[in-house]
């Protein structure tokens, strides 16, 4: 037996394993994109004939027709023929291209199936066959396609399928045309294919193409849209059939295909697409995948959802090429019949694996660049906005893409050149590798703004080029402070009402999700037209997601929307703006009217545009339309305003738009002034300021493809004669800003506001007011707000920034008083040491009779200004170490707190010190405790699912409430609030992983103004245990935590220990306490969407640049560490795949995996990219090692080599390759290893003991879940059955005891599966991986245990508490089992799992994942007979 390190063991006890089917997929382990071929180990073979020509890997064989090139056959898993070929062009699997050329007579367009003239093998060996099938345009046939076409075909040895590419040519001295789509299409074998797959949500048996045909079908408004009447299978009946409802973005659409169900062993036909580089339109760009047919499609140009302005249009002698591909055409299959999603979710892992090796480097053309001649471009993309915030804004997640030079937003309508897209970090930081060498323009639009950004300069690609463009900045279009908002502006209608379908058009797969994809949506609108009422209307209700016309009789007629507001106070003089951004058009015309259009100048009509019928297709968006109205004061009142929006044309029942977001914006010379009862109401108005002036300036129009700009400045101008100008387009976290005055009176000064609304978190697209939001955001100041000033007497420090003001005890540091929005304190605060703010430390010392440890509050001894200016003070309380104290902790301890001018919000950090020749110590939690004012604080927020209001802690007590088994857990049963009475109250309930924990706290919801007080962490480097650490966050009280350091969920092993003279020290924090308020007592949800928006904020600004602590690391003073993680497992893939999603980080040198027990030093994580790229940035410099795991696969990485990081250094690791444990083949599973027990069976509560908040949801935090096993078993332990069970149905997700009378008992878990063969020599291996583990001993038996080694039984381990602190995972333990085969039988097999210990309700293991692994073998599945 060994054990690994920190609190992950491996167990490895002599003893033996078998097989059985729940995922045995075995052309996915054995044989991925690149694996060794398990049929024939003699490679790919080869044969021509005059007609056809076949090439075959022993896995695949593929036959095609020559020298057309039509793919006539696919044989795979006994099949003669997966495709359903008839010998016409457009059947089997074959490309086809749309074509025109001017002047050509076919205003749709002509189809050319491309049948090729010439054959040739461009490779052939046992690694790779490579076959070209060539046509060269020949100018004596004006119809046929104007283009050199090389189609290639790939096979590898040993790969479940094969790749297609093809390289399109157009020569200088050819004439011209247009390509409307080019495909690959695979018409699947109508009696095999029924189950389709496009995405984890989108999956379903699928009618069949008879079933669309009269009189089993009825036409509907278009031809590819039917009502199924009389289909042969019954369960389709009344359902609409439709392609169109299957589309998916670029973005998403890597894998999708069809299963053939009624199989013996069921096959997967799949289409992966590794990279978008050769597609059009950029990643929103949305295209057809899998319809009814069966049929699966490779779009790689196309104008679905665009229209005309997509058409790739090439010039008389113009010269042109590009290669489109390759994608992988993927063969799975499986032994289980009723487990057809095993073969999606092997189909989506091998997915990963082919774009992890993108670029390939088997292609044989010349024209595909490999990976040598490719190069990268990274930078950081910032957002400035002075409307939001002085500071520029990192611009989260934006997609950020290289496109050929144009316009900002061209990229959207380019088919001729290659994109290559990425989305932002957090901070901004972007990385777009794998460029193909070329001139590119940058381009990006950033979700939460509006508008397109383009670099100003071209980027030009050579290959092996690393560019770094440093900070760019992007100007989103703004011309004034926002007056109100309808939307979010993500290029989606998706925020909007989307209605339910017509009962008679309906498709089952889409009742509840993605409803915008049923039938004859555009019929649902109102008969009334919409009334919005801003401040009041919520536009998931009452903004129908399309503007579409209206059926009266046999005509067709406009819509009209009128928007609803109120302006306390009007400039006649100034421009206001009105911004429309439009997320899809078709043929369409806009009226505005301003007030019914009666002034002069107050009536906008915009030319036609949209050509991309997104309505009819079953779209949520198409391409991005800005609109952008500017108006005249004088056409707007003080008081009631209406601005109404027709869509004029009506010709069709698909005219119409779908609206993004809408803003008005009031003029730019004036600073917002929002008057207190208007706010209530969530209306907004201005007042001049007296020094500006009225003059307005002319916008300049400049013309771009999709931004309307319509000028109402002169009366009577022809709708025709409107300009067109500055690309503009949508995006995501809206923070708009705003101005406030104590008053309405224009003469007082002005004090910056700032509303921030985050689409992106979740927030409301209604109005309100967070006054306080810019200050806190911007720490330095920035000339807004008070000085700070700084008042210290004899017992009490005060320190003020004209928005907070905070009181701390001196000498000893406690904060006494927080006083803002007019409340004296917002704390709790007796004179007793335990209330107010404070610090506070567990600790212990060996052999100090004390097992559960003592308790410090930390009294401060020093106190010190450190500084004092108008822009910042921080104050120190030092206490020092005192030998003659043994109980006194042996540590120096200096609290700061920092408060900065205009910041709504004070920070608080400390620095920790054990000097080099003091005694031991140990620490168990250090946190800072926050007792708030208990007639205040009733809600509390901890995340966007979890908030709610709360009991009193007087409630928590006799006779209001009823004890539980432990002091933390009481029953409610008499509380003052009858809304509580029956509830479980425990703080356990509401514990967070620190990579969720950025910020948590209380809202006061009955005062006036409401008011928010918020705990953020801009940070977890100086937390221990790494990212999923489990600790607590808020709780009844009311209170708030911060907690640094902290033994929950872990238990012993993660204590910090100091050995005798052993030097220590670190900087805990700084953390933000952040305060908010807003005027409206019925939007609470307001102050939890600030406060997310200022998390970020700070996360963005970390490190801080203000401490004044020497020990506090600055930028300058860190650096950085990036690479690539790769995992291998060849019982998986031959390729190595990449680490996506892996959590990668740096902490102290140590052993795999002990850095989840880790709390004496630092920690630094990110999670990777799909591709594994990852970049640690700010770690402080020092040497670490550098961890890793993967979710999907069992284990922990290490690199090598400890890294030693300097100030200012860029460390590249390059690829680094982890290798997961693994003795085998799977042949069963149950789970998904990702440290947690969620995928399993949770129950319902006990209705005796519920938490209403987690009735549905999170289920796993309710209270006696432990009595609920034997409620559900009470005599009879759980059996699982390997292909028949449902882990998510019949896998109790904690291995707990069981409660007989007064005694608590063991339980044991079965586990039967059949093998149809066993290696009687050979060693299996069960490997069980637990999320948590609390005083427990498995016992293993193998069929009885009946034989010699076949009983195996775990030392104790694990101290994590989790089961009773309603974890859904604690530490991990990984335990592995070699059993030897003679243990097993061939049919049926039995693993019982006993947790032998049962002394308390509370012992017990939640499982992760469990594997039974073959013997090693050659490989392949050693259960199959030869």
């Amino acid at each position: 037996m060994a054990a690994a390190a920190g609190a992950r063991f491996l167990f490895v006890l002599l003893v033996a394993v078998a097989a059985s089917p729940l995922l045995p997929l075995p052309l996915t382990a054995a044989t991925g994109a690149t694996a060794p071929g398990t049929a024939d180990d003699g490679g790919v073979k080869l044969r021509v004939d005059h007609r056809q020509v076949l090439v075959d890997n022993g896995v695949v064989q593929v036959t095609m027709s020559r020298p057309q090139g039509h793919i006539t056959g696919v044989r795979y898993n006994g099949e003669r023929n997966l495709l359903h070929y008839t010998g016409s062009s457009n059947s089997g699997g074959y490309w086809d291209v749309v074509w025109n050329y001017p002047g050509s007579g076919q205003p749709r367009g002509m189809i050319d199936t491309l049948d090729s003239t010439e054959f040739r093998v461009v490779s052939s060996s046992e690694e790779q066959v490579e076959l070209s099938f060539k046509s060269t345009y020949n100018p004596s046939r004006p119809n046929s396609v104007r283009l050199n076409i090389d189609n290639r075909l790939v096979m590898l040895k040993g790969s479940s399928g094969f790749y297609c590419y093809s390289i399109y040519e157009h020569a200088s001295n050819w004439p011209a045309l247009n390509i409307s789509e080019t495909r690959i299409a695979f018409k699947l074998n109508t009696g095999r294919f029924n189950y389709m797959a496009v995405s984890d949500d989108i999956q379903r048996y699928m009618p069949s193409y008879a079933d669309r045909v009269p009189p089993r079908a009825q036409p509907l408004a278009y031809k590819e849209a039917v009502l199924l009447v009389d289909p042969k299978e019954p369960q389709f009946k009344g359902e609409v059939d439709d392609k169109y409802a299957y589309t998916l973005d670029n973005k998403d659409n890597i894998v999708h295909g069809w299963i053939s169900s009624n199989h013996p062993n069921p096959m997967g036909f799949w289409v992966i697409t590794p990279s978008n580089e050769f597609k059009s339109g950029g990643p929103t760009k949305r295209e057809l995948t899998s319809h009814c047919g069966p049929t699966s499609l490779a779009v790689f140009f196309g104008t679905h959802y665009m229209g005309k302005d997509m058409v790739l249009n090439i010039k008389d002698g113009e010269h042109w090429k590009k290669v489109l591909g390759p994608v992988f055409i993927y063969l799975n299959k499986s032994p289980n019949r009723g487990n057809l999603r095993a073969l999606w979710d092997d189909a989506k892992v091998q997915a990963q694996a082919e774009i992890s090796k993108w670029p390939y480097s088997f292609p044989m053309s010349k024209d595909f660049a490999k990976a040598a001649e490719r190069g990268s471009v990274s930078g950081r993309l910032m957002v400035r906005d002075r409307y939001i915030a002085s500071d520029d804004l990192p611009a989260w997640s934006a997609y950020i893409g290289l496109a050929a030079p144009g316009e900002p937003g061209s990229w959207a309508t380019d088919s001729k050149g290659y994109q290559f897209w990425t989305r932002a970090m957090y901070d901004g930081n972007f990385t777009i590798a794998n460029v193909r060498a070329g001139v590119y323009n940058l381009y990006a639009w950033a979700p939460g703004f509006l508008g397109d950004y383009m670099y100003t300069s071209s980027v030009n690609i050579t290959p092996g080029c690393a560019i770094n463009l440093g900070d760019l900045v992007f100007q989103p279009p703004r011309s004034g402070p926002t007056l109100w908002q309808i939307g979010v502006p993500d290029r989606s209608a998706a925020e909007f009402f989307v209605p339910d379908a017509n009962p008679k058009y309906a498709s089952n797969l889409f009742l509840k999700k993605d409803k915008y994809r049923q039938y004859g949506l555009w019929e649902r609108y109102p008969q009334n037209d919409t009334v919005f009422t801003v401040g009041k209307s919520d536009p998931s209700k009452d903004w129908f997601f399309a503007h579409v016309t209206r059926k009266v009789g046999d005509n067709v007629m406009p819509t009209t929307r009128h928007i609803r507001f109120n302006l306390n106070h009007v400039m006649p003089d100034g421009v206001y703006t009105l911004r429309i951004a439009l997320a899809a058009a078709h043929m369409s015309r806009l009226q505005v009217r301003v007030n019914g259009g009666t002034q002069r100048g107050g009536v906008f009509t915009s030319p036609e545009f949209g050509d991309g019928n997104a309505i009819a297709r079953h779209g949520i968006h198409g391409v991005q339309w800005d609109l952008e109205f500017p108006i005249r004061g004088y056409l707007l009142n003080q008081g009631e305003n209406n601005i109404s929006i027709t869509q004029t044309r009506a010709f069709s029942i698909f005219f119409g738009v779908m609206y993004d977001y809408i803003r008005l914006e009031g003029p730019s010379e004036l600073a917002p002034i929002l008057h207190p009862f208007l706010l209530q109401m969530g209306i907004y108005y201005y007042i001049p300021d007296s020094s500006s002036t009225n003059a307005t300036t002319s916008p300049q129009p400049t013309r771009t493809a999709r931004t309307i700009y319509l000028s109402a400045l002169a009366v009577c101008v022809a709708p025709e004669r409107q300009s067109l100008v500055g690309e503009t387009t949508l995006d995501h976290r809206i923070v708009s800003s705003m101005a406030a005055a104590a008053s309405a009176s224009s003469s007082l000064p002005f004090l910056i506001i700032i509303t921030l609304l985050v689409a992106d978190l979740g927030a409301s697209s209604s109005l309100f007011l967070l006054p306080l939001a810019a200050g806190a955001a911007t720490p330095r100041g920035g000339g807004h707000g008070a000085a700070v000033t700084l008042h210290v007497d004899g017992r009490q420090v005060l320190v003020d920034n004209g928005l907070v003001q905070v009181t701390l005890s001196r000498p000893q540091g406690h904060i006494t008083g927080v006083r803002y929005n007019g409340e004296r304190n917002l704390l709790q605060y007796s004179g007793e040491e335990n209330t107010g703010g404070y610090w506070d430390v567990v600790w212990n010392y060996p052999g100090s009779g004390h097992p559960a440890g003592m308790i410090d509050m930390l009294d401060s001894t020093e106190f010190k200004v450190v500084s004092s200016s108008e822009d910042q003070v921080e104050l120190s309380f030092r206490s020092t170490y005192n030998p003659s104290r043994p109980n006194s902790v042996r540590l120096n301890i200096d609290k700061r707190l920092v408060m900065l001018k205009g910041s709504s919000g004070f920070y608080c950090y400390a620095i920790f010190e054990h000097a080099s020749d003091w005694p031991a110590l140990n620490i168990t939690e250090a946190r800072i405790a926050f007792k708030l004012n208990t007639a205040k604080f009733n809600y509390m927020a901890i995340s966007d699912d979890i908030q709610r209001y709360m009991p009193s802690a007087a409630d928590r007590d006799a006779p209001h409430g009823q004890p539980l088994a432990y002091k933390e857990a009481v029953l409610l049963v008499n509380p003052k609030e009858p809304q509580f009475k029956g509830e479980v109250d425990d703080k356990y309930e509401y514990s967070l992983d620190n990579k969720d924990n950025v910020v948590h706290g209380w809202i006061s919801s009955t005062h006036p103004n409401p008011m928010g007080f918020w705990v953020i962490t801009p940070s977890n480097e100086f937390k221990n245990g790494g990212p999923l650490k489990r600790e607590l966050t808020s709780h009844v009280g009311p209170t708030s935590l911060v907690m640094f350091l902290g033994t929950h969920y872990i238990g012993n092993e993660i204590v910090l220990n100091l050995g005798d003279g052993e030097y220590w020290k670190k900087v805990l924090g700084p953390v933000f306490i952040y305060l908010n308020k807003s005027p409206n007592r019925g939007n609470l949800r307001a102050l939890w969407d600030d406060a997310k928006v200022q998390a970020q904020a700070e996360v963005s600004k970390w490190p801080y640049s203000f401490p004044k602590s020497q020990d506090f690391a600055k930028a300058g003073e860190r650096g950085s560490v990036s690479g690539r993680l790769m995992v291998t497992d060849r019982f998986m893939n031959n390729s190595d795949m990449a680490a996506g999603n892996a959590y990668i980080g740096l902490a102290a040198p140590g052993e795999p995996g002990s850095w989840v027990t880790e709390s004496k030093s630092y920690q630094f994580w990110t999670r990777a990219t799909s591709c594994g790229n990852f970049t640690i940035g700010n770690v402080r410099a020092g040497v670490y090692n550098l961890y890793a795991w993967v979710p999907g696969f069992l284990g922990d990485y290490m690199y090598t080599s400890s890294v030693t990081v300097k100030p200012g250094c860029d460390i590249n690791l390059d690829d680094l390759v982890f290798e997961p444990p693994r003795s085998g083949p799977t042949l069963w599973e149950i789970g998904v290893p990702d440290r947690s027990a969620a995928e399993f069976f949770i129950p319902d509560a006990d209705p005796k003991y519920t938490n209403r908040l987690f009735l549905n949801k999170d289920k796993y935090r309710q209270y006696g879940l432990w009595e609920r096993y034997a409620d559900l078993y009470p005599e009879d332990d759980l059996v699982f059955t390997v292909g028949e069970s449902d882990p998510s149905k019949d896998w109790f997700f904690a291995h707990v005891t069981r409660k007989v009378g007064n005694n608590t008992m063991p339980t044991t878990r079965q586990i039967r599966f059949n093998l149809d063969h066993v290696v009687s020599d050979g060693v299996y291996t069960l490997r069980i991986s637990l999320a948590a583990a609390h005083m427990s001993i498995l016992k293993v038996c193998v069929n009885g245990g009946t034989r010699r080694g076949g009983v195996f039984t775990s030392p104790e381990f694990g101290n994590g508490n989790a089961i009773a602190r309603h974890g859904i995972h604690g530490v991990q333990w990984d335990l592995e089992f070699p059993i030897k085969g003679y243990l097993l039988n061939e049919g049926e097999n039995n693993i019982t799992i006993t947790q032998t210990r049962a002394f308390t309700i509370f012992v017990g293991v939640m499982y992760d994942y469990i594997r039974l692994e073959g013997p090693a073998g050659s490989g392949r599945d050693p259960t199959r007979r030869a």
